[in-house]
């Protein structure tokens, strides 16, 4: 893998194309820290975090279970986890303290404990969730061929206050986790009929979680609350609302961004090249 950083002035203006990027090796210098610290090596970096002061980068590799922890400023690998079978997602908390780990391919999410101040990075196995053998608050299976008939977790998005995480499916469905507790703790649950397969994309904006779905032909946006999430509930509360769903060859909701202010949602779709803009006052598409 190669990570190329700009210059984020050089990228404004007439001049952007001719803008010249520093080149990191992630197959040098991070390969072989990862490989002297976990004895495997780290294939294919997928997804790239900041923490939330930006000086470390934490990047996921999902052709293996490596989680990396880079240096910023000096873009110096500092420390190399190997989380288990596939890390295709690695999500700091804003408090800076931990992040939540989607090991899909493994069925497992995971915590790494955090200090960037003094550089220590630990997988908190007692933290972790199976969900493949888990049950729910209700008592249902965590995976189940009707509920939620693939819970390999695809992408952890944790909200702005660090009290929740939304764990979106590859076969659909969706947890809410709390993420705080040792292990973490699912506070709701959805089934594969309420939140649809392959999310990958999560924004807090107006008071609000947007989450999508994805994969094949498919772009779904769901909206939902900040509160009123207890392991009481009945499943599928509290309900979220769908903002928008594409259907088509053309369709895969894959990512998204607020605006300054969270007056509009930018969701991408990867296989038609497009963007939908929602405005987050009233959930309407623009």
């Amino acid at each position: 893998g190669t990570l190329y950083t700009y210059k984020g002035d050089d990228l404004i203006g007439e001049q952007a194309s001719a803008a010249i990027p520093t080149v990191l090796d992630l197959g040098g210098a991070a390969r072989d820290l990862c490989l002297a610290q976990t004895g495997t090596f780290p294939v294919r970096p997928h997804m790239f975090m900041f923490n939330r002061s930006g000086s470390h980068a934490v990047i996921s590799f999902v052709g293996s279970g490596h989680v990396l922890f880079m240096n910023t400023a000096t873009k110096a690998p500092i420390q190399c986890i190997d989380v288990g079978v596939q890390a295709h997602a690695a999500m700091p908390s804003n408090d800076q303290t931990f992040v939540v780990v989607a090991n899909q391919n493994g069925r497992l999410l995971q915590r790494i404990n955090t200090n960037y101040q003094t550089n220590t990075f630990t997988l908190d196995n007692a933290a972790t969730i199976n969900l493949a053998t888990c049950t729910t608050p209700n008592g249902a299976p965590c995976q189940d061929a009707t509920l939620r008939p693939d819970a390999r977790p695809i992408c952890p998005v944790i909200d702005n206050c660090d009290r929740f995480a939304f764990i979106t499916l590859a076969g659909g469905g969706l947890f809410v986790v709390d993420p705080n507790t040792t292990p973490m703790s699912i506070v709701a649950e959805y089934d594969k009929n309420t939140v649809h397969p392959d999310g990958c994309g999560g924004v807090q904006a107006n008071g609000q979680m947007y989450i999508n779905s994805g994969g094949a032909k498919e772009g779904d946006l769901y909206s939902f609350p900040l509160r009123g999430y207890l392991s009481s509930n009945a499943p599928n509360t509290p309900a979220p609302t769908l903002v928008f769903s594409h259907d088509g060859t053309n369709s895969d909701s894959h990512g998204a961004v607020a605006t300054s202010g969270d007056r509009f949602l930018w969701v991408v779709e990867r296989f038609g090249n497009n963007m939908t803009i929602v405005d987050t006052r009233n959930n309407s598409v623009v």
